[in-house]
């Protein structure tokens, strides 16, 4: 139905639905939150906290599944848009969930004293900054590419398209961590019980790359719900990059821990964003459905009103046509019963006047059967009758239900045999055809009616 397209339109994708105002208010709010308590936290960050070892796989097992929830829903918007910005910036939350695993596996003192997987002392920590750095390499790639697409429902999106994101995301992070293992020797020293100068430098390119994606998402008006929600990620993924790397002094202070919940409020967001949107759209789309059905109801009770007035109408023609016939057949047999009253004896002459009456009063009886039979009041009557002759018969009446705008050409076959049917039926369902034309003339004739009147029978 039309009404179900219109509101599949925008509203369904999230990345091109503009964002309300409210939405923005709220959005806004948020970030002005989250922005007063970073700044009250900055100068409390390097606070030493109690070692507390399970905070650190409840953080990673919560980041990690809240990621891959978010993932799973843009993977629904890039199949139902066509978006590969949306696919591409689900695999973006796929390789940022999935690394939460081998960070957890190789954290120092976790599982082991040195970590799972042949981890070195720096490997969880170069993980870490891989995830802060590889999540906003997927946000610009989404923006940009963003703007050079449209939304096509009817786009071919087969499965293999995004088992070739997902793999792709997973054998990143399989790169990564294979690199953060067996190469940690290779790579800079940015930990030592607490954070290196190499751990700024390590970072702040991740916090640049945030503040970019940042940048691209906010310099693309109108902002969609999903850009929109996007940015308040990012702008809270920068604060738990500076929490977390530049403003602490090592692994479980407040900078760290605060720094980490900050990253799971980034990852929340995203399903959490989702749901909500996804309702109030569900609301819209139920509200354009009762609307639209409104509407049906309405137009199929004023088609039914129109069909009713041009039945009434044609019955009114009808009417009008066979009155004019019965006053015709009534002149017909009084003005021969008058002849027959002044015949006076003459009996070849009354008998000529009385078969003149007769035929007329017959031609009434046939018609009386006709509208008998239209009215469903009569009982089938086989005869075995000529077409062309009842054709030829019910005619006048055709014409008198089509009026004088349509012309009316009837071609009779001479070699048509003669059929056992009712003739009061067959003529019936002509002068259904003939109102079926009468009603169809007012909203545009099809070509397919007048073509039944001009066949041969």
């Amino acid at each position: 139905m039309n009404e179900r397209n219109l509101s599949m339109d925008s509203s369904t994708f999230l990345s091109i639905a503009p964002a309300s105002p409210a939405t923005k208010r709220c959005a806004l709010a948020l970030v002005i939150v989250l922005f007063a308590a970073f700044c009250l936290l900055i100068p409390v960050a390097p606070v030493h906290l109690p070692r507390v070892e399970a905070y650190i796989p409840i953080y990673d097992l919560t980041f990690a599944l809240c990621n891959l929830v978010t993932a799973g829903f843009l993977l629904v918007g890039f199949r139902r848009s066509g978006l590969r910005a949306v696919l591409i910036l689900a695999s973006g939350y796929l390789f940022t969930s999935l690394l939460a695993v081998p960070h957890m596996l190789t954290f120092p003192g976790l599982f082991s004293s040195g970590g799972l997987l042949g981890a070195g002392p720096q490997t969880s920590a170069w993980i870490d900054t891989f995830r802060y750095g590889g999540f906003p390499l997927f946000v610009i790639c989404y923006a940009l590419l963003k703007r050079r697409e449209s939304v096509n429902r009817h786009a071919n999106t087969p499965a293999n398209i995004m088992s070739a994101a997902a793999a792709g995301a997973v054998a990143g992070v399989c790169l990564l961590t294979l690199f953060a293992t067996t190469g940690h020797q290779l790579l800079p020293r940015i930990t030592d019980g607490g954070y290196t100068t190499a751990m700024v430098a390590a970072n702040v390119p991740a916090w640049l790359l945030s503040l970019v994606a940042l940048t691209l998402l906010g310099s693309r008006l109108p902002y969609s719900i999903l850009d929109l929600w996007l940015m308040v990620i990012v702008f809270v993924w920068m604060c738990d990059v500076l929490l977390n790397t530049l403003f602490n002094a090592g692994p479980f202070d407040i900078g760290f821990d605060v720094g980490r919940l900050y990253g799971l409020f980034a990852a929340g967001v995203g399903p959490i964003v989702v749901l909500v949107e996804a309702s109030r759209v569900s609301s819209r789309f139920d509200e354009a459905l009762a609307i639209a059905g409104e509407r049906n109801a309405e137009l199929a009770r004023s088609r039914e009103e129109l069909a009713q007035s041009r039945r009434l109408e044609a019955i009114g023609q009808l009417t009008g046509g066979v009155a004019h016939d019965f006053n015709n057949l009534l002149t017909v047999i009084i003005g021969n019963l008058e002849l027959i009253e002044r015949a006076h004896g003459d009996t070849e002459k009354i008998e000529g006047l009385a078969q003149a009456a007769m035929k007329a009063a017959q031609r009434g009886e046939h018609l009386v059967r006709q509208l008998l039979t239209h009215a469903r009041k009569q009982i089938n009557r086989p005869e075995i009758v000529n077409l062309n002759q009842l054709i030829a018969s019910v005619e006048n009446l055709v014409h008198r239900f089509i009026g004088e705008q349509i012309e009316v050409v009837t071609m009779l076959s001479p070699v048509l045999a003669p059929v056992q049917i009712d003739p009061a039926q067959f003529e019936t369902a002509i002068l259904n055809l003939a109102i079926s034309l009468n009603s169809a003339v007012a909203g545009g004739l099809p070509a397919a009616v007048p073509s039944l009147f001009n066949r041969g029978w």
